[in-house]
């Protein structure tokens, strides 16, 4: 794959010139969700491909969205704001997911196959997309290898930190808005970031695919879940700096346990709430979206309430 994508090779048979072409020429033109279908053994590359696309090319108001782990559903659940990269292991996908995929095709969709014969061909897929990033970033007049935006949020961490110190100060956590008021401020060509500070299991999980699936039927806007505090340093950056067509929605809950830092004068919890207070209000202060929901008891159950009718 290495040779294939070389710069001795020319730039009409170089594969990693075509795709970041691609990415960058549809972005400029609305398409700049950018969905990527992954066959079931190679689900995990996609968190990979989020944080480079999003990190290296959300910046200066511009960017490409990755939206990875998200339901795939009908062609009137979408707006026309998607480049749709299918990458299959041969063999791993079933034939109901084929089915929606040749909908999405023949609604008009811009549609990517990328296949994959074998388990190492994974390596070769790594290189591919970082090169299409950095051709993409070319094209999009941005710098792929910079992450500007990113010290805002540090900078409201360490000052909300430097009011709540001490072993028994916890950084308070509140809720403002309602998702329905959030949505309510939804346009064609936005998206919901679900900005989730708690510990990933596998109900929560279930429960925010249901969510996204809702938000896509109700609101036909694009979704993603980031984890905190370790989105920051990836789609944290596209949060930030790249367009403003994000809707952000906070999800916090307590902590079931909490330790000390050594050395510090806070908590592990102390820390996380001051990152997740410190993002959203650097959100609201470059002009963002937000709404944030505290949830107490049962998070799984709790998210599953949410945009019930």
């Amino acid at each position: 794959r290495r040779e294939s994508i070389s710069p001795r090779v020319p730039v009409k048979e170089n594969p990693g010139v075509w795709l970041g072409t691609v990415i960058a020429t549809l972005a400029k033109i609305g398409r700049d969700k950018l969905t990527l279908l992954t066959s079931p053994t190679l689900s995990n590359f996609g968190s990979w491909a989020e944080q480079l696309i999003a990190e290296s090319l959300g910046k200066e108001g511009k960017g490409v969205v990755p939206i990875v782990g998200e339901p795939l559903l009908a062609p009137q659940h979408y707006g026309e704001d998607r480049l749709f990269i299918d990458l299959r292991f041969d063999g791993d996908r079933s034939d109901k997911s084929d089915s929606q995929v040749d909908d999405l095709r023949a609604a008009g969709n811009p549609f990517i196959q990328l296949n994959l014969s074998d388990r190492y061909d994974i390596g070769g897929e790594f290189y591919l997309w970082e090169y299409a990033t950095a051709i993409a970033g070319a094209l999009m007049e941005v710098n792929p290898f910079d992450q500007p935006n990113v010290e805002l949020s540090k900078g409201k961490t360490v000052e909300i930190l430097k009011t709540y110190t001490g072993p028994s100060k916890m950084v308070p956590l509140e809720a403002s808005f309602s998702i329905r008021d959030l949505l309510n401020q939804a346009y064609p060509g936005d998206y919901l970031a679900i900005l989730i500070y708690v510990e990933q299991t596998s109900e929560i999980d279930e429960a925010l695919t249901a969510l996204r699936q809702r938000v896509m039927i109700q609101s036909h806007i694009a979704t993603t879940v980031g984890y905190g505090p370790r989105f920051l340093h990836s789609t944290g950056q596209l949060h930030k700096g790249g367009p403003p067509t994000g809707l952000f929605l906070q999800i916090t809950s307590e902590f079931q346990e909490d330790l000390n830092i050594p050395d510090a004068e806070y908590t592990f919890g102390a820390l996380a709430n001051a990152q997740s207070c410190g993002d959203i209000q650097t959100l609201e202060y470059l002009g963002r979206r937000t709404a944030k929901i505290h949830i107490s008891g049962d998070v799984a159950k709790g998210i599953g309430k949410l945009l019930v009718q």
